[in-house]
């Protein structure tokens, strides 16, 4: 069993003349836990399951002003003061099956991934994403 845990915190300060009035400390996370059995089917093979969820904002807002309208007297744009949330609604999360195999006499090896992702993009909505992979390098 492996993992990895990733814990960051970002200050941004904006430009002079910016659009964006404030940004909050931004906390970001990920994570990645892996299981492997080894010599599974075959002496030179392995199974592995992952679970992860790949490095996102969770907390953290941006105080921006923006165009809303125009004054059709002057042309001039008017700006409104908008405070939005950098964390999603909603987290990715990554479930992977790996299978590799080499036979040591032939130097051949064989890989196959199948990758499932919930939310992809950390947006409710996006479809789930099915990957199916094989490799056969010689």
């Amino acid at each position: 069993i492996s993992g990895r845990y990733t814990f960051g915190l970002s200050e941004v300060a904006p430009s002079f003349h910016s659009f964006i009035e404030n940004i909050t400390t931004i906390r970001t996370t990920a994570f990645m836990v892996q299981l492997n059995k080894q010599q599974l089917l075959a002496e030179n093979d392995t199974l592995s399951f992952t679970v992860s969820q790949p490095l996102k904002a969770v907390s953290g807002d941006i105080t921006a002003y923006l165009p809303t309208s125009q004054n059709v007297e002057t042309g001039d744009l008017v700006y409104e003061k908008v405070i939005s949330s950098l964390a999603p609604h909603h987290r990715e999360t990554n479930l992977e099956f790996s299978y590799k195999i080499t036979v040591p006499q032939s130097g051949f090896k064989l890989q196959m991934n199948m990758l499932y992702q919930d939310n992809p993009g950390n947006r409710k909505g996006n479809a789930a994403a099915f990957l199916l992979q094989s490799s056969l390098p010689f």
